[in-house]
């Protein structure tokens, strides 16, 4: 079994239908069904679209594993939206470069600090991988969210 480091990941915008369609499944089943099922999740909604929004699919070999979309939220932060990893592949260090390689994204977009709206069942993932809890001043999609950032700009 080869090791994490010989492991091949891509972070890129889904280039057909069957990735759209993984980025979508990936994110009712790992996200709305079990931890806000109470939201109707709607592949069409007009953010996966919006100007300055970059939904983004993880790829590790040829399957899609993981999702997330990076918001410019402004000129200094980029929000990191619905960061989830398909069930299959959790627990297995995929949510850790997910992370990161969405971090270099932002950066390389000139941002210099994430935030996010964090599930509390993912607050220590998050808190191990460098963020901390932060009020910011952008609606929380499901009640319970924890606000959370990370400064990226000396990484």
């Amino acid at each position: 079994m080869a090791g994490k480091r010989s492991r091949k990941y891509l972070l890129r915008a889904p280039g057909d239908a069957a990735e759209w369609a993984a980025y979508h499944r990936i994110r009712r089943t790992a996200l709305f069904e079990p931890y806000i099922p109470e939201v109707v999740y709607d592949p069409d909604h007009p953010d996966e679209r919006k100007a300055g929004n970059h939904p983004l699919v993880l790829i590790e070999g040829d399957t899609v594993i993981g999702t997330i979309r990076i918001d410019l939220f402004d000129a200094v932060r980029a929000a990191f939206r619905l960061v989830t990893i398909d069930r299959d592949y959790q627990g297995q260090g995929h949510g850790a470069v997910l992370l990161k390689m969405a971090e270099d994204f932002a950066r390389a977009q000139g941002r210099r600090k994430v935030v996010l709206h964090g599930n509390p069942e993912a607050v220590e993932f998050y808190l191990s991988n460098g963020y901390l809890k932060a009020r910011w001043e952008d609606d929380a999609p499901f009640d319970g969210a924890i606000d959370m950032a990370k400064d990226i700009a000396d990484f």
